[in-house]
């Protein structure tokens, strides 16, 4: 008998001991303040790096951060203030800088995010804008299954949608205007009109490169752009409306980046033959160091309302071309890129204007670059949801995917109206 109340006692010593060692698991507390006039700050998010919210502070500016969720950083967001990345947390008290539109370096926030699908449960491979309407690819099933395609109105009604055969990976509108579906293995052309989406044909995929390699079609005129990484150059043709010759009329050349790769490809063989650990390394760091200058070949040749637009970042330039291919004019890059990585270049298609997109995960901001003079303007806007994706302009607003660091199962396309357009005129 006493044998057995030892073991019937064992397992419930043993959860006491475990629920005592959660209960003193480490703690701790943080609390934050506005820096401007030390006021405690409520409803302060705090987010792991792969996005997760895992804390947010009550109106007294008290936040309670676990061990297991502070082993790194931590991200701290509240709209209206600067996030701050929090490394240290030994520093309990945290000062938030709040933002102000009456500085020339601000940064305003829009006020209205919403979704632009009304059914919460799909999610979004990607999205383009077929005129003042959206197509979206999403999927609702395990592996890509229960495929549809979405067009919705910018009022978030759905206008048509239809299922899809497969699971999609990307949109595509080529240069003429024709969209597609990209799948693993096929390329399925839509046809759209406003109230119904079909499958025209069907195409292999191997086609896809040789459609993007077309950047521009304007009355009839076709204008492409192929790079070649190995080299380190762009080289940008027309081809004339009802011919086939390419002519070449501006080449971009990484010349500096190119003689300090072949420097580097020649020591690596050279080592190779002694020390090929030595070689790897030297391997590794050769295509790190030429990640940022080959990015400056990834823009796209822009179109404007009279010229071709070429952003040059060896030059430090915006090129402005002719119909025809003749240098019009250039205008000097005024505007930071040193790193090249943390940026991108967008074009709204309906207001014409152009706008630098800063995407830090933690410090995702917009603003308006002048092509004609190569600024930017102010204030700046800032992404209302942090860790977003596919970041676009269209009309003035801001449109971009963001996935529930809770529920990976679902990503949503969200239009954050901004002020942007109102900024621009």
């Amino acid at each position: 008998m006493k044998c057995s109340i030892k073991f019937l006692l064992l397992p419930a010593i043993l959860i006491c001991y475990t629920c005592l060692c959660f209960a003193q698991q480490e703690k701790t507390l943080l609390r934050f303040y506005d820096k401007s006039n030390n006021n405690p700050l409520g409803a302060v998010s705090l987010f792991k790096k792969d996005g997760e919210e895992i804390a947010k502070s009550d109106s007294a500016g008290y936040a309670t951060v676990m061990q297991t969720d502070k082993d790194e950083y931590l991200i701290a967001l509240k709209n209206g203030y600067s996030p701050d990345t929090i490394y240290n947390f030994s520093q309990s008290n945290i000062y938030l800088a709040p933002l102000t539109v009456m500085l020339n370096e601000a940064t305003i926030n829009g006020n209205e995010v919403h979704r632009v699908l009304r059914s919460a449960m799909e999610y979004v491979v990607d999205y383009a804008f077929v005129g003042d309407n959206i197509l979206m690819a999403t999927y609702s099933g395990n592996n890509g299954k229960r495929a549809k395609i979405f067009l919705m109105s910018p009022e978030s009604d759905t206008l048509a949608m239809s299922d899809f055969p497969e699971e999609p990976l990307a949109l595509f509108r080529s240069c003429i205007g024709k969209y597609y579906c990209v799948c693993w293995d096929k390329l399925y052309q839509i046809n759209i009109s406003l109230n119904d989406i079909k499958i025209d044909h069907t195409l292999d995929i191997k086609l896809l490169p040789a459609l993007k390699l077309c950047q521009q079609c304007i009355d009839g005129n076709l204008y492409y752009k192929v790079s070649n990484y190995d080299s380190f150059f762009s080289t940008y043709s027309l081809v004339k409306k009802g011919d086939s010759v390419f002519y070449p009329f501006t080449k971009l050349t990484l010349h500096e980046a190119a003689e300090e790769n072949l420097h580097d490809l020649a020591d690596e063989n050279r080592i190779m033959k002694s020390n090929y650990k030595e070689a790897q390394r030297i391997d590794k760091l050769r295509r790190f160091l030429n990640r940022s200058p080959l990015e400056s070949l990834n823009y796209p040749l822009f179109s404007s309302r009279d010229s071709l637009i070429i952003f040059d970042f060896q030059d430090k330039s915006i090129q402005h071309y002719s119909m025809w291919g003749e240098n019009v004019k250039n205008a000097t890059i005024r505007f930071p890129f040193k790193e090249l990585l943390d940026l991108d270049l967008l074009k709204d298609d309906i207001t014409n204007r152009f706008y630098l997109y800063r995407h830090k995960a933690y410090s995702q901001t917009i603003e308006e670059v002048n092509i004609n003079t190569g600024e930017v303007t102010t204030p700046k806007v800032r992404l209302q949801k942090p860790f977003a994706t596919d970041v676009k302009v269209h009309n003035g607003d801001i449109y971009y995917l963001w996935q529930d660091g809770r529920n990976g199962a679902i990503r949503q396309l969200f239009v954050q109206k901004s002020i942007l357009y109102a900024n621009s005129n």
